[in-house]
């Protein structure tokens, strides 16, 4: 959706439009960060799965995983 908002910015402000440039840039800083928050969810997820894992067993596999 960005991206089509982005083609029709464009062509109404042409692409060196300060405008155009300041919401590539904050494209490129949004792409990044969903790569940090996608890494940073699978740390967790790993995590919590780990944890349950080590729960069950201490309780003798009560914690259904």
């Amino acid at each position: 959706m960005y991206e089509w908002v982005l083609r029709g910015s464009e062509e109404a402000l042409g692409p060196k439009h300060t405008s155009i440039l300041q919401t590539i840039n904050d494209l490129g800083k949004l792409a990044e960060a969903e790569k940090l928050y996608a890494r940073t969810l699978r740390g967790y997820e790993d995590t919590l799965d780990q944890l349950r894992g080590d729960l069950s067993v201490k309780q003798g596999g009560i914690i259904q995983a």
